[in-house]
């Protein structure tokens, strides 16, 4: 087989992978930028419906796992809001990614879409204070804007790893790399839960 057809068949590979991880709501909006022209739903994602509106609304409840429509938009609304200030202009790009990005890392509940949400602004805003950095002259502002965003990113790995823990249900793993057995012992392999707060029986 030629390397030609080998990276055809890479590239077909990945482009398939990128279709199948596509968000299945999509909002466009006029040329102001301002009004809604049309919402697609994927019929995939929610039972047909002949509405618009009602695919929309089902889509976007079950997607940010939330079962109060206006609850539901307040939620990406405040995603929107918290990016930067250049970022946050009620446009098409903006809305999709912010959907894209709460879809492809799947929040199973609301309290994982906040938690999502709230890592998409910080490090939105770690970034944005970054490019400040590279556009300031004055020192003072070149360190306020870089201790600012260390600090902003700080707090992103931070709430990662709250929603890994959160995840995971406060769960940790203890991996024993080595275990030595003398003459004449035995050794257990397994896992093993002790749940504390409780006394032991005698």
């Amino acid at each position: 087989m030629s390397k030609k057809v080998i990276k055809k068949g890479f590239y077909k590979v990945k482009r398939n992978k990128v279709i199948e991880n596509k968000c299945p709501i999509k909002i466009e909006f006029e040329k102001n930028n301002k009004t809604i022209k049309d919402i697609k739903v994927e019929n995939s994602f929610v039972d047909q419906e002949k509405s618009k509106g009602v695919a929309f609304e089902k889509a976007l409840k079950k997607l940010l796992k939330c079962n109060d429509f206006e609850a539901s938009l307040s939620l990406l609304h405040l995603a929107m809001l918290s990016l930067p200030k250049n970022l946050s202009e009620i446009d098409t790009l903006n809305y999709n990614v912010i959907l894209q990005f709460l879809h492809s890392l799947k929040p199973k509940d609301e309290i994982e879409v906040m938690l999502i949400s709230q890592m998409l602004a910080l490090h939105a805003q770690g970034l944005s204070l970054i490019g400040n950095v590279k556009n300031s002259t004055n020192l003072n502002q070149i360190n306020s804007y870089s201790n600012a965003s260390t600090k902003l990113l700080r707090l992103f790995q931070e709430t990662l790893k709250t929603l890994l823990s959160y995840r995971n249900k406060g769960q940790q793993k203890i991996i024993v790399e080595n275990v030595n057995v003398n003459s004449g012992g035995k050794a257990i392999v397994g896992n093993f839960q002790k749940e504390g707060g409780g006394k032991d029986e005698n």
